[in-house]
């Protein structure tokens, strides 16, 4: 049976004596917010907080501050190397915490109903190498400790053919759907610029505009044309964007930009940490939605639908938390640049 069918069925009502539920309209404070308020509360720091969650500490100050902004009240004292709650956030973390514990409780209850206690199930996931290696594989802890009775194993690899063959459980994929059968979801669209070292920006050739391309060495990454492409968009015709060096491992390609070697083409997803870190910035405002999008495909052939469904669940999530964090990455506007002495 096709897998979309299996959802689509799983989602349609059943026959029930139960009389109907009335559903109560309350507007609850980002849960993503939540989250991180709960771990920040229970390490009492925003640092050991984004270690445990992996994010950067800003990503978990913003949070925070969404979440006070939304309250209308403090939650933290913040102090030179620490933090403490205030008598609100005492009281928000107690409800909270109950309440993360109430539901980890259940769930594991529920996960392990007739269930040998030792038994994992593996769920085989692949993964493009610099997403795999830049974003997926620093995040994937959160997944293994939601969900303890599956066991993942990690493929780095663009090969369609493995999902397609039931190799692989479920694919994270970059691309543009050209694909027959896999159910499919769209995680996220992304949004290309170019990015350098601060030193460069500081040191080298003047970044005014995107004519000043021509000053600079262009990095590309798997293929010259992204370059082209990307340029063609905001008719910048006078740059030789088809010369630099061609890069297949993305570390390696951003290694390169933060080493001052030259300029790299990137998007939000792969780079946010290095902009936060402030290792590379952003120039120039100009932002190009890519053609591309990363998407989550299921085997059709796969068993392992429950385990499966986990990490779609998780991984929407995760990567809807990141959209908010880099909000301000995607705008059309520089990001980083230190103000002028």
């Amino acid at each position: 049976m096709n897998l979309k069918v299996i959802w689509e069925m799983s989602v349609q009502p059943m026959p029930s004596s139960r009389p109907p539920v009335t559903r109560v309209n309350k507007r609850l404070p980002s849960l993503n917010a939540l989250r991180v308020f709960e771990v920040a509360a229970r390490r009492r720091s925003f640092k050991d907080a984004a270690d445990e969650i992996c994010v950067s500490q800003s990503a978990v100050s913003r949070h925070i501050h969404t979440l006070e902004r939304q309250l209308g009240v403090s939650l933290f004292y913040r102090l030179y190397r620490a933090v403490e709650l205030t008598d609100a956030g005492e009281m928000l973390y107690a409800t909270v915490s109950g309440a993360f514990t109430e539901i980890y409780e259940t769930t594991r209850v529920i996960s392990q109903h007739d269930t040998p206690a030792t038994s994992k199930v593996p769920l085989v996931i692949s993964a493009p190498p610099g997403l795999a290696e830049l974003w997926l594989g620093s995040r994937l802890g959160n997944f293994c400790r939601a969900n303890p009775d599956i066991e993942p194993e990690i493929m780095i690899s663009r090969n369609i053919q493995l999902l397609l063959t039931g190799i692989v459980d479920v694919a994270v994929h970059w691309g543009r759907a050209e694909w027959q059968n896999p159910a499919h979801d769209v995680l996220t669209s992304l949004t290309e610029f170019p990015v350098c070292s601060p030193r460069l920006f500081e040191t080298g050739p003047p970044l005014r505009s995107l004519r000043d391309l021509s000053h600079h060495r262009l990095l590309h990454w798997e293929s010259r044309g992204l370059w082209g492409a990307w340029l063609k968009e905001f008719n910048v015709e006078d740059i030789e964007w088809n010369a630099g060096p061609l890069l297949h491992d993305y570390s390696l390609y951003l290694d390169m930009a933060v080493a001052s070697e030259g300029m790299a083409l990137v998007d939000e997803v792969m780079v946010a940490e290095y902009l936060f870190s402030g290792q590379l910035i952003k120039p120039f405002p100009e932002v190009r939605i890519s053609p591309n999008e990363l998407h989550l495909l299921v085997s059709p052939h796969t068993e392992k639908l429950d385990a499966a469904c986990a990490f779609k669940d998780w991984i929407v999530l995760e990567m809807e938390l990141h959209r908010q964090v880099t909000e301000e990455i995607r705008e059309p506007k520089s990001f980083g640049l230190r103000p002028k002495r």
